[in-house]
Order: structure tokens, then sequence, then C-alpha cells
């Protein structure tokens, strides 16, 4: 609330875009909340007993909300296709998916981008090919598959530095 207090309607979903997923978000302040009140009742209870060294611990995060996982999954997005071909890019999207450090149109971009420029680049070519008549595969020794991978590679590796960057930030 304090963050969007005072924003119009298009400024605070902006604002809310960079923040991520709300369930996320309050996951970490439930969390904060919590170390709150056990420091408030740990100072209490010092209060009344004899003063007592007090450890407050931070709370423990799932796996998928650390960094590490950030990584790995960024990895696996941006060269699991080389490493296991298909597999591996479609591994980092299944872990991808299951974290809530990345909100719901995230990792639909993430997920369609190099779907979509890659069937793009190749139905591009095929008309180019149809509008000249021509078998133009054959003569520059491009076909639409292999354009269409030429394209989606790079974009897939993209979308993996742009999930990266955006998990990093929202990871302590």
């Amino acid at each position: 609330a304090e963050e969007l207090s005072g924003l119009d309607a298009a400024a605070a979903a902006s604002r809310i875009d960079q923040l991520g997923d709300p369930a996320f978000i309050a996951a970490e302040a439930s969390a904060e909340a919590r170390a709150e009140s056990n420091a408030a009742a740990a100072a209490a209870a010092g209060a009344a007993a004899q003063p007592t060294t007090s450890f407050v611990t931070a709370p423990r995060l799932g796996a998928s909300s650390q960094r590490w996982y950030v990584v790995v999954t960024a990895l696996l997005i941006d060269f699991g296709t080389f490493v296991l071909p298909l597999a591996g890019w479609v591994l980092g999207i299944m872990l991808m998916w299951s974290s809530p450090l990345w909100s719901r149109r995230e990792k639909l971009y993430i997920t369609l981008a190099p779907i979509v420029a890659g069937v793009v680049a190749s139905l591009v070519l095929s008309v180019i090919v149809l509008v000249y008549g021509g078998n133009l595969s054959m003569a520059s020794g491009i076909s639409p598959v292999f354009l269409g991978l030429a394209v989606a590679i790079p974009v897939a590796i993209g979308t993996g530095i742009y999930l990266s960057r955006r998990g990093w930030e929202r990871t302590a």
C-alpha cells in the first residue's frame, strides 16, 4: 500500500509490475512481521528475566526463491538447448514456472517469445518463397526451419538474460 499510495492507475500498474509477484511480496512481508514479533517477544521476555543473548534468524526462503535457483534457471533457458537439445530449455521453463520470483506476465513472455520469433521468421521466409515462386531454400541454402531456429535461439538467450536480471533483483 505504501508503494502505491498517490499513484495514478498507469503508474500503479507499472509499479506493481516492477515489484513482481504479489504472493512473493506477501511472503516476504509476513516473514518480516514474524521476525519483528519474535524480536519484540524476546525483548519482553529478556526484560522480565536476566539479560540473555537473543538471535533472531532470517526466515528460510524456499529453494525456488534463492539466487542459486535464479542462476540455474537462467542458464538452462540460455544454454540448455546446447547441452540437452530442447530438453534443457524445457527444464529451465519448468523451473521458472515453479518459482514465485517472476510474475505470470514475465513467465508467459519468456516462454512464448522464442517460439513466436522462430515461427514468425519461418513464416516470413515461406511467404517470400511463395511470392517469388521459386525455391529460395535451395538457391540460398536457408530453409524456413533453419531460419526459425537461428532466430529463436538468440531470442531465448535474450529472454534468459532478462529472466536472470529480474530474478536477481528479487532475491537477497
